[in-house]
């Protein structure tokens, strides 16, 4: 019970609301000093120390920038969608290209063939936004998916290290001012990852 209550004040100091019970002597510590970034990591310290909670700390964006499947998934989309991406570019200079004549020539046309390159022009435009929306929708999609498959594979490596060092909690270093550089197995989880491949 203790135990929860704890990780309860953990959770409610990380996130800038402070539940105070638990033991007398740390609460009265807490109301005596001012809530800073450090004295909440104070707090957190001895809090876990008496409770006997093991914590661990990993920095999200770390790991994912070192990840390998990261990189993967990037080079396989980008061989996925690059010949859309070249239509698209090709069709945006032939609608550039469309314009300026139409600028150009447009003074000295006559009215129906003038009215025929405006309605290409629309027609045009129209194809360009279509085909633009179609591949960020489908960029998006294909991105969700392959994120959600390294998101999986990370939270198995952090698992995986977390139990093997017999740790309760692992949080997130960007969800706490402070921790110790002790508590930090981003390291650990990016060779996990390097070597899963």
């Amino acid at each position: 019970m203790k135990k929860i209550l704890v990780v309860i004040l953990l959770l409610a100091i990380a996130g800038g609301a402070f539940m105070l019970f638990g033991d007398k002597a740390l609460v009265d510590k807490f109301l005596d000093k001012k809530a800073s970034p450090e004295f909440s990591a104070e707090v957190i310290t001895e809090v876990t120390e008496q409770a006997d909670i093991k914590i661990g700390v990993v920095d999200i964006n770390k790991i994912l920038m070192d990840s390998p499947q990261l990189a993967k998934v990037k080079n396989d989309l980008k061989k996925k969608f690059d010949g859309r991406e070249k239509k698209i570019a090709d069709a945006q200079q032939e609608f550039q290209k469309a314009i300026e004549a139409f600028n150009k020539n447009g003074p000295t046309m006559m009215a129906d063939k003038k009215k025929a390159e405006e309605t290409k022009i629309i027609k045009q435009q129209q194809n360009l936004q279509q085909m633009q929306g179609k591949f960020q929708q489908d960029l998006g999609e294909a991105q969700n998916v392959a994120m959600q498959g390294i998101f999986e594979n990370v939270k198995d490596v952090v698992k995986k290290i977390a139990e093997s060092k017999g740790l309760d909690l692992v949080i997130a270093k960007n969800a706490v001012p402070y921790s110790k550089p002790g508590l930090e197995m981003t390291d650990e989880i990016v060779m996990q990852l390097k070597t899963k491949k």
